[in-house]
């Protein structure tokens, strides 16, 4: 009897530490990938919450900006950006900001910023991230960058501290996701130049985050911030939210909504794929097809899934042959990952 109730205690043990297990983030379920296309929408501001292990932050009484998501698309440095950013192994595209990184298992690193023809360039780079991080990592560093703009030279100088301070389970408009972990992100940082006739000027910045991480999404999948930018006239200031607008979720969320799945006929020759789809409950759902760079080339309306047995039909007969990766979708959170080939 009492080694059997050591293995009850043992199993309960067990339980409850996978239950509260603190998320960790590395270079292989962080670090962006070239293909990524990870969109960010603006919401309205609201305070981070409380630190500590296992928090909930009801998030859910945000509204949404009227300013357009920003999509980032991540790929290799193009050839035309390597001579000025040649310690980058990696740049994001937004519609006005191409930014490099360099991406390693220990660290990503900004090493600089394109924005028309400004050209912001770090001889000492910005770590964003260091690896491995959790609750209670703390990492403060140091950066130096140098640009021109308006005919003026100037030099950019501060410091990036981050600190792994909670974790816990968040819930946001269109989804609630565990094992969340957050991390108080604050950059304070200058840019100084020399006017002749006027003298030294500078612009001092403090952008103050709240970061939350799931593990597997390739940036924070939420953040709320304020920032304040002062200069010789005086200081402005602005407060707001993002949120990712795809959250790709863990085994746990897939499994509560989806009891099995199967996209067929794999390879299609027919310009047809036909999903049987076994639903825990009952949701709208939409289907996406990507290519391998994780463009979008495919997306279905949104339909009403029952509890049980669902049947769907998606036309590929305008995709070209190759191979992608079909998503079911429902409320912005992706419950699948699974590859098909078209021929």
């Amino acid at each position: 009897m009492k080694k059997n109730l050591l293995s009850i205690l043992s199993a309960i043990t067990i339980m409850s530490s996978v239950a509260v297990a603190q998320p960790t983030l590395n270079s292989t379920n962080y670090n962006p990938v070239s293909g990524d296309i990870l969109t960010l929408q603006q919401y309205s501001y609201i305070n981070p919450g409380t630190a500590g292990a296992n928090q909930t932050w009801n998030f859910t009484s945000i509204t949404q900006s009227t300013n357009a998501a920003i999509a980032y698309t991540y790929a290799a440095v193009a050839s035309t950006n390597t001579a000025t950013f040649p310690n980058a192994n990696q740049q994001y595209s937004s519609s006005t900001t191409i930014g490099f990184n360099k991406i390693t298992t220990t660290a990503e690193q900004n090493y600089g910023i394109k924005q028309g023809t400004v050209n912001i360039v770090y001889s000492n780079p910005e770590d964003q991230m260091q690896y491995p991080f959790t609750m209670g990592t703390s990492y403060s560093d140091p950066f130096v960058a140098t640009f021109t703009s308006g005919g003026y030279n100037y030099l950019r100088y501060g410091t990036t501290t981050q600190t792994g301070d909670a974790y816990g389970t968040i819930q946001l408009p269109g989804g609630t996701f565990s094992n969340v972990l957050r991390a108080h992100y604050v950059q304070n940082y200058k840019d100084s130049t020399n006017i002749p006739g006027f003298g030294p000027y500078v612009m001092t910045y403090n952008n103050d985050q709240y970061m939350f991480y799931l593990p597997n999404n390739h940036m924070p999948i939420f953040s709320t911030f304020s920032i304040s930018i002062t200069s010789i006239s005086g200081t402005q200031s602005s407060t707001a939210s993002n949120k990712l607008v795809t959250i790709v979720t863990g085994i746990n969320e897939q499994l509560k909504y989806i009891q099995s799945m199967n996209f067929y006929p794999n390879p299609s020759t027919s310009g047809i794929i036909n999903l049987d789809l076994n639903l825990n409950e009952s949701i709208k759902y939409e289907i996406a097809m990507y290519d391998n760079l994780g463009r979008e080339v495919l997306r279905t309306n949104a339909q009403e899934g029952i509890s049980g047995y669902n049947f769907r039909t998606i036309d590929v007969s305008k995709i070209a042959g190759g191979l992608y990766t079909m998503e079911v979708i429902s409320n912005n959170i992706k419950l699948s990952n699974y590859k098909v080939v078209i021929e």
